[in-house]
């Protein structure tokens, strides 16, 4: 639809207020948002995707599957075909091998984690790199708690729903 003209790109207030009557559509039928773009009922959130916007590490079998174990993020060939002969050739099907660094790594985890709902937790962080968040990024927390897009708790930063509705923005100034 898009490469033939058919579709038509809607302005930004039009794409808030549809996010925003689907928040509240949702809600009254009884389902809770736990990141940006993902509502269930209670208890059954989509564990898979929470495995993912955590950067657990899952593995991905089949054609066109993705994986992330340790540092690597890897794709496996599309084609079926291609799949079967590799494997049956005793080499890995991958079409894409990617090593992470500390800061690709980094920069997933605050993407990632102001994703969802909860955030990014300060300890968590400090667990896995090292780093006090709040220190690193005190002047991003500022600006961004003074415009109202995040939150700050003692535990860690979400984005309130302002900063929901242009999460972009906020990923962007913790990343640059």
């Amino acid at each position: 639809m898009y490469e033939n003209n058919e579709f038509e790109v809607i302005d930004e207030d039009t794409d808030i207020n549809m996010y925003n009557y689907t928040i509240s559509y949702l809600k009254e039928n009884g389902y809770n948002q736990y990141e940006i773009s993902n509502y269930s009922k209670s208890h059954f959130e989509c564990e898979h995707n929470i495995l993912y916007w955590k950067c657990g590490h899952y593995i991905g079998v089949g054609p066109g599957a993705s994986g992330y174990i340790e540092n690597y993020r890897y794709n496996n060939v599309e084609s079926l075909d291609e799949y079967h002969s590799k494997l049956s050739e005793n080499k890995k099907p991958l079409s894409n091998l990617e090593k992470l660094s500390i800061e690709d790594k980094i920069q997933e985890k605050i993407f990632m984690g102001l994703r969802m709902n909860e955030g990014i937790k300060f300890e968590d962080f400090r667990n896995e790199f090292k780093i006090d968040f709040k220190e690193k990024y005190s002047k991003q927390i500022t600006d961004l708690k003074n415009k109202k897009l995040i939150n700050e708790s003692i535990t860690g930063i979400s984005l309130t729903q302002k900063g929901r509705e242009i999460s972009n923005s906020v990923f962007v100034e913790f990343i640059n």
